[in-house]
């Protein structure tokens, strides 16, 4: 059962969540670098050795990844002692899994979010008329641009859902009208973190877009950008993790379970 306790407002502002989301990245480099420049490196080894029409069949493994990673980005923001947690989590069968398995209800929040902005993004390009089989030069550039609407768009329309996302992180049952409900005086903040952390990961790809525009992109040189984006978008999940899970604790009152 989840036990609902709204608040009336968070004391938090909205730069103060994005500045300890980087304070609490500082804070946690072990964690963050072994997981994102392991997989970044892989990504770019790919997209090194395989040719470059095959890329897009990556992008959905690496959603699917990216949702285990947010996963444990929320675990490893709201449990403050999620080391010595997770550490007597994995000395049992029965619980070694749920330190990294997000469970279906996130993933499946996760899979509605991307086929949401894959449908919009698709709506506008064939509205737009663009030839998505040439991906190169200024055709690229439009693409990305209507992608990076896309993403805008999906945001706006799934920001006061998101504290779905820490309930479930964390164990709990809500439905999605409970966060909904949850998100009542925080609604500026969830948009505020979904733009912010949506604009802030569309870095790299805008960064491969202009290469291919410009002609400078080169077997070596976009994979590296590849794999620099993909840091780049386990960052913006960091900070979104941490921006909400703070939201969630401070309207719900959750606190972790001691440790047995």
């Amino acid at each position: 059962m989840w036990s609902l306790r709204l608040t009336s407002s968070s004391p938090v502002s909205f730069g103060g969540l994005i500045g300890e989301g980087f304070e609490h990245w500082l804070g946690h480099q072990r964690q963050f670098w072994s997981i994102a420049a392991a997989f970044a490196v892989l990504v770019a080894l790919v997209d090194f050795a395989t040719p470059a029409t095959s890329h897009g069949s990556q992008s959905g493994l690496i959603a699917f990844f990216y949702t285990y990673v947010l996963c444990y980005w929320f675990r490893l923001t709201m449990y403050d002692d999620w080391k010595a947690r997770s550490a007597t989590l994995s000395k049992t069968k029965e619980t070694r899994n749920s330190i990294y398995r997000p469970g279906f209800p996130f993933v499946a929040f996760c899979l509605a979010y991307g086929i949401t902005a894959f449908v919009i993004g698709f709506i506008a390009l064939v509205s737009a008329s663009v030839n998505i089989y040439d991906l190169s030069g200024l055709y690229l550039v439009e693409v990305f641009l209507l992608s990076a609407l896309s993403y805008v768009v999906v945001a706006i329309l799934f920001a006061n859902m998101l504290l779905f996302l820490p309930a479930r992180a964390v164990g709990l049952r809500p439905h999605v009208q409970d966060s909904l409900r949850l998100a009542s005086g925080v609604r500026m903040k969830l948009l505020g973190l979904a733009l912010f952390c949506t604009f802030f990961s569309l870095v790299g790809a805008a960064c491969i877009a202009v290469l291919v525009a410009t002609h400078l992109a080169s077997e070596i040189v976009v994979p590296v950008v590849h794999g620099i984006a993909v840091l780049v978008d386990l960052l913006a999940l960091y900070i979104l993790a941490y921006g909400l899970g703070r939201l969630f604790i401070t309207k719900s009152g959750w606190q972790p379970e001691p440790l047995p």
